[in-house]
This record gives C-alpha cells, structure tokens and sequence, in this order.
C-alpha cells in the first residue's frame, strides 16, 4: 500500500562457491543517485518511496572478485487515490 511506502528486496547471487562471501550493490532509479557500496548483506530495504516507476538494479560479487550481469526489477507504485484525477474533480467541486 502507498501509506506504508516500503519494499523489502532479497536477493542472491548464482556463485554458490563460499556463498557467504558473496556480496551485493543495489540501484534504484528514479530514488538513489549512485550504486551503493558493496555489502554481504543479500536484503536491501526501500522506506519512503514515493509514488512512480522505478527499476532495481542488482549486482554480485563473488569470494574470488568475479563480478555477475546485473539483475533488473521493475515495480510500478501507484498513485495514491487522494491524488487522482477524480479527488481532484471532487477537491473543485
């Protein structure tokens, strides 16, 4: 729902060599302005996002510094219905 505003993203990576030292960079466009740092963390949390279309952007490292093909989530979160057309209509009216 738009009034909660968060996302919880869990990912992995498909090198399952030593997998706990896999490690994970996060982009969300539209939302973050740069890659995030690299974090063995494979959760990535998004809290007070605002209405809108945005892509996630996933890449893995792995023990031996192999970098993985980025992975891409698209999610849409819709506008909010006090912000809709018909509220508008009614704001006027």
């Amino acid at each position: 729902r738009y009034a909660q505003r968060s996302l919880r993203f869990q990912v992995a990576a498909t090198s399952y060599d030593n997998a706990a030292g896999n490690e994970y960079q996060y982009f969300l466009e539209n939302f973050d302005d740069e890659w995030s740092g690299w974090s063995a963390e494979p959760v990535k949390v998004y809290t007070n996002l605002p209405y809108g279309a945005f892509r996630l952007h996933v890449r893995s490292r792995n023990t031996y510094g192999q970098q993985g093909e980025p992975a891409v989530y698209a999610f849409e979160i819709a506008r909010p219905w006090y912000f809709t057309f018909y509220a508008y209509a009614g704001y006027l009216a």
